[in-house]
């Protein structure tokens, strides 16, 4: 067997990410579409049927888009690289927009201090998305708290749902590569589907951040501390 260096696993990697992205954005496009066309009505059951067919449909292609991001994620992780680079920007538009961003769960947010500044600002929000995505995970239908804290050295983000939290013990693993496969053995593991939690990681290092789990069942806690510059 041949062996294959990291740069060249990584660039594979990446191109299987580039070509999956064309047809997964047509399916959406297409689903979107019908999904607007079909009339609603609710003592139809075939039509209601339908359109429960086409929001689970939806769903999957939404999990396999952050599949497919989460990989390219890695696959430049594999490379010694972080994640693409983005700009910096203001958070706190970022985390006001967040109350409408899941299709399940009900989100609040109180920003504390509205001079929330980070770089690299589309791995921050792509941190924030994989919380939620947890969270509708483990917490189906239950509220989520989001609120930021600031002192003089750091900046924190919280996020907080009525899930099982991350057992203790599982807690230095649940970010790691290896600790992905713990995790997902475990009901208070809180594995995110297609790796996210280790995805988040990466993330949370290429904006120089400290990510961590914090919290006990019914009030379950992701945090993110940015170190003040």
């Amino acid at each position: 067997m041949t062996s294959v260096d990291f740069q060249s696993a990584s660039a594979v990697l990446l191109l299987l990410a580039h070509d999956m992205r064309n047809p997964t954005a047509t399916v959406r496009a297409n689903l979107d579409f019908v999904e607007k066309a079909m009339p609603s009505v609710s003592n139809n059951r075939a039509l209601t049927e339908i359109n429960e067919a086409l929001a689970d449909s939806s769903g999957a292609v939404d999990e396999i888009a952050r599949a497919l991001d989460n990989l390219q994620t890695i696959a430049r992780w594999i490379a010694g690289e972080p994640p693409a680079s983005s700009a910096a920007g203001d958070a706190a538009p970022v985390l006001q927009g967040l109350r409408t961003r899941s299709r399940s769960c009900p989100i609040s947010v109180e920003v504390h201090d509205p001079a929330l500044r980070v770089n690299a600002l589309a791995q921050f929000t792509r941190v924030l998305d994989i919380w939620i995505e947890n969270a509708e995970q483990h917490a189906p239908g239950k509220p989520i708290y989001i609120q930021t804290l600031a002192n003089k050295t750091h900046i924190t983000i919280e996020m907080h749902d009525k899930g099982r939290a991350i057992a203790p013990e599982l807690r230095s693993v649940a970010f790691t590569p290896d600790g992905q496969h713990i995790i997902k053995t475990r009901v208070d593991g809180r594995y995110s589907r297609c790796l996210g939690l280790f995805a988040a990681k990466l993330h949370a290092d290429a904006i120089g951040a400290a990510l961590e789990a914090d919290g006990q069942d019914g009030n379950a806690i992701f945090r993110l501390k940015i170190a003040q510059t």
